[in-house]
């Protein structure tokens, strides 16, 4: 099976629950709906022996059937994800070969040896070493060549040991040197402490501290070994974490008989406490540094969105603990992979933008640099403060009546605040014979689930017991039409069907029409493209949302437009584009609008309806359904 059939069956397993036409996954590919059609007729020859087929249906398209998960998940682990990592065509696969040779290897390669073993031409490669040289500048590592040798990368240990974590193991198929049984021995150990000295960390936390001592274990048998000296600052151990590091040294000695010296065991020191297990287990002390640096952050968000945190004392509280341990990471320029990374930044992108101005502040405050993956765990933080917000501001106060009983009213009110509750605010849940003691004067709306026969001076909207979708549009249509009266309008574009062809035209056509309109400050694309090289804003499906982090805006516009074709925006396609401008102090909930952006990103069916669309009407209709 081809490479391109390997990615038509990719693509249905990421769509398993809907059918998907050969001109969508067409689109995905840069293939015709021809191409795709004799493609899938060849994959469903061979399928049935991988435990899966793929069903056509007309007027419909396609959908992947697994019958047999074992065979299937075999097909994925050990055909696509082998032939995709040894694809040559490919640059990142190209990249990620060379990458693991000079990290791994400690001795010089030739270009040529390269160019032979992967049948690329020299010049092909020369260019792969650009784009590698910018990588591995993040971490502090070079690629220096000899005449007559080759290249080899120089760095500190510790650095190179950071990117083999970073870059390597997002790819779980390479194999950097330890085995299956290592990292289990070591993970199964780990486990055993934490039972024995009843410690509970997040799993997540738990991989990355076994990821990092068999990267070290890997690099001492082979001699490479940590030079620097650290400068540890004394952390008070509680007595159970210290036995904890003391059995895992003595385990790591013997497991693999290694005889660790100081800078060794300081070094593993070091991943043990920044992992989040002191957290986990003892109050940390009080830190006026932590405690400034988090003022700084929330009155900067104030500024930048209009968004007032600095009374939400959980938020401190868990951006107080994560900065405990995270400083000694940023401070050492250590890792933390990431693996929900792509999720957060899809699922919550309010929420990342926030984070990513909280960490301009740190980085100010520290004189340090946060990778994305470290964003992204801010993020979650900030995503729960979002989700705790009850200020009564552009609030609707609902009385909720309902005859059915305490537990028929709370079910009721559950899922109104959970489909409404950044619109709405329970005041009262009562029944209705007590209508007239409410208090009407201070509400906005009644959401009742029987008949009032009284005359009460408040709109009602009836809704069933069991709420259904109908009535959840229903309320939903209310708040709409009230929100209609707002002071300030969102400017909105669209533009379809563009021939841009790159990024960097898409981004000067930009600056070019938003001038023209007068809608932006200077700096606006400067800032754009600043906010690109923190994090791309290509969030799969097609679909990317250029936004500056900075108010640059005259007035809070979004901008929408189609291309013809997908570009190449980062690591991603991109064929539908929301720019997004903000005014100071806009008055627009920022919330809803990135949460409607959120629910196209994760709908790929509503994407391609929009890139298809050939008037501005069919567009508006699709985007606002």
């Amino acid at each position: 099976m081809e490479t391109r059939d390997l990615n038509i069956v990719k693509i249905l397993y990421q769509h398993q629950h809907e059918y998907m036409n050969s001109d969508a996954i067409a689109k995905l590919l840069g293939r015709s709906s021809k191409t795709i059609r004799s493609h899938i007729k060849v994959i469903n020859e061979a399928s049935n022996e991988y435990g899966f087929s793929i069903l056509i249906k007309k007027s419909k398209g396609y959908q992947l059937q697994i019958m047999d998960e074992g065979l299937f998940n075999y097909f994925l682990n050990e055909r696509f994800l082998k032939d995709e990592n040894l694809n040559f065509n490919n640059q990142d696969s190209r990249i990620r070969y060379i990458m693991k040779k000079l990290l791994l290897d400690n001795h010089y390669t030739k270009l040529e040896s390269l160019s032979e073993s992967m049948f690329v031409s020299v010049g092909t490669l020369k260019n792969d070493m650009n784009e590698m040289r910018k990588i591995l500048a993040q971490y502090e590592i070079e690629i220096v060549s000899r005449p007559n040798y080759g290249m080899k990368i120089i760095g500190k240990e510790f650095q190179i040991r950071y990117a083999i974590a970073q870059f390597l193991l997002n790819n779980q198929h390479v194999n950097i040197g330890f085995t299956e049984d290592d990292i289990k021995s070591v993970k199964s150990y780990l486990i055993k402490l934490l039972s024995k000295y009843k410690i509970e960390i997040p799993e997540v936390k738990l991989d990355n501290l076994v990821t990092h001592i068999n990267i070290a274990i890997v690099r001492m048998r082979n001699e490479l070994m940590i030079e620097q000296q650290f400068q540890i600052e004394e952390q008070p151990l509680p007595e159970e974490l210290k036995a904890f590091f003391q059995e895992m040294i003595q385990f790591i000695e013997c497991r693999f008989d290694l005889n660790l010296p100081k800078k060794e065991m300081d070094y593993l020191y070091i991943h043990f406490v920044t992992t989040g297990i002191m957290n986990e287990v003892t109050n940390v002390p009080r830190n006026n540094m932590i405690e400034t640096m988090i003022k700084h952050m929330l009155d900067h968000i104030k500024r930048i969105f209009y968004l007032d945190l600095t009374s939400d004392n959980a938020l401190k509280k868990n951006l107080y603990l994560h900065l405990c341990t995270s400083i000694h990471r940023y401070k050492y320029k250590m890792n933390i992979r990431n693996p929900m990374l792509n999720e957060i930044k899809q699922n919550y992108p309010f929420a990342f933008d926030i984070a990513l101005v909280a960490s301009k502040m740190i980085e100010k405050d520290l004189k340090v640099q946060i990778s994305e993956s470290e964003i992204g765990y801010l993020a979650l933080h900030f995503e729960m403060a979002l989700n705790r917000i009850e200020t009564d501001k552009g609030k609707l106060n609902v009385i909720l009546v309902c005859n059915s009983g305490l537990t028929s009213s709370q079910l009721i009110k559950y899922k109104l605040m959970q489909n409404f509750g950044n619109q709405i605010q329970i005041s009262e849940i009562i029944e209705l014979y007590n209508i007239h003691k409410a208090n009407l004067e201070q509400s906005d709306l009644i959401i009742s689930t029987v008949p009032i026969n009284d005359t009460v001076d408040l709109p009602v909207l009836y809704v069933n017991p069991i709420m259904s979708q109908q009535d959840s549009d229903k309320i939903q249509r209310y708040i709409d039409l009230k929100d209609a009266h707002h002071s300030e309008a969102l400017v909105e574009m669209i533009e379809l069907k563009t021939k841009l062809d790159n990024k960097d035209d898409l981004l000067k056509f930009l600056n070019t029409q938003l001038k023209k309109r007068n809608l932006i400050h200077d700096g606006f694309i400067d800032s754009v493209e600043e906010r690109e090289q923190h994090a791309s804003t290509a969030y799969g499906n097609l679909v990317a949302i250029p936004h500056p982090v900075m108010p640059l805006a005259k007035q809070t516009f979004i901008y929408m437009i189609t291309m013809e074709k997908p570009i190449a925006w980062d690591d991603k396609e991109v064929q539908i584009v929301f720019c997004l401008g903000l005014k100071k102090n806009t008055t627009i909930n920022l919330e809803i609008m990135y949460q409607n952006l959120t629910d196209i990103i994760n709908d790929y069916t509503k994407v391609l309806k929009l890139i298809e669309a050939d008037t501005e009407e069919q567009f508006h209709k699709v985007f606002s359904s």
